[in-house]
């Protein structure tokens, strides 16, 4: 099961464009979890970053319509198959972030 912590939706979801950053926990690293993400963006037209983080999880910048950000948002709470989501913290922000495409950071 799939914990939320969503924090400034409100302040976004009437806009054209926002910054969605998450934090995304379980078995996240190792699994194929950050080139399924990439992939799901690209597939959105979304722009943004992903990284793996020192205590196991990984990080998510993205940009792009709101609307689009809660879909992709879905997908990455499913994850890869062999992915296992356990939680993710999801801040919105009406400041959009600009991205040129969307990267794997190592």
């Amino acid at each position: 099961m799939t914990c939320l912590k969503e924090i400034g939706w409100q302040t976004v979801a009437n806009k054209n464009d926002a910054t969605l950053h998450m934090i995304v926990s379980g078995r996240v690293q190792a699994v194929g979890f950050r080139h399924f993400v990439q992939m799901e963006a690209r597939a959105s037209g979304l722009t943004g970053t992903v990284k793996n983080l020192s205590d196991g999880s990984v990080e998510i910048y993205t940009t792009g319509a709101p609307k689009t950000l809660l879909m992709f948002m879905e997908k990455v709470s499913e994850g890869p198959p062999i992915s296992r989501v356990k939680s993710i913290e999801a801040r919105w922000s009406a400041s959009y972030r600009q991205f040129n495409n969307f990267q794997v950071l190592a």
